[in-house]
């Protein structure tokens, strides 16, 4: 017998077996809830992650808007801003890129010797919380970014001025 022809004869069983379980209600009795038990454990895991994660980045935005305290005027609470400078690092792990930006855009408009006034710094936090916000209501993780290794920045509190 040639190889071919063998190869044929083998590949005609197969199908004919495959025919054979696949048209049998023992196979669809056992298959059927068995993919059902998958597709379940599955959904259950992923959501189970899913909520671990938004659990996460809600007590992190806590965190963070907690901290901010140290920026109203008249606090000058330099260890609510350190606070606050970390909670912008752990961002990094699990916030849009906008609620990022918008956060150095705050840190920007409250360093030393920058120009902007008290309202103006105000409307920049309002603008971070909002983004929270729509963050937080929205329920999606973050899957991808545009934020590079250069964004990161790198900021310290520096001493309070009496």
């Amino acid at each position: 017998m040639s190889k071919e022809c063998y190869i044929s004869r083998l590949w005609a069983w197969i199908v004919k077996v495959c025919k054979e379980v696949l048209s049998s209600v023992g196979f669809w009795k056992i298959f059927v809830p068995v993919l059902i038990a998958v597709w379940t454990w599955h959904a259950t895991e992923t959501s189970k992650i899913e909520w671990e994660q938004r659990k996460g980045k809600e007590q992190s935005y806590q965190e963070l808007l907690k901290a901010s305290y140290g920026f109203y005027e008249n606090v000058n609470d330099d260890k609510s801003k350190k606070a606050f400078l970390e909670q912008v690092r752990i961002c990094w792990l699990y916030a849009p890129d906008k609620v990022i930006r918008q956060a150095y855009a705050f840190l920007s408009s409250v360093q030393i010797g920058h120009t902007q006034n008290q309202d103006e710094q105000k409307q920049k936090m309002g603008e971070l919380i909002q983004l929270i916000r729509e963050d937080m209501l929205s329920g999606k993780l973050v899957t991808k970014t545009t934020l590079k290794a250069d964004d990161f920045q790198h900021l310290s509190v520096s001493k309070s001025h009496p």
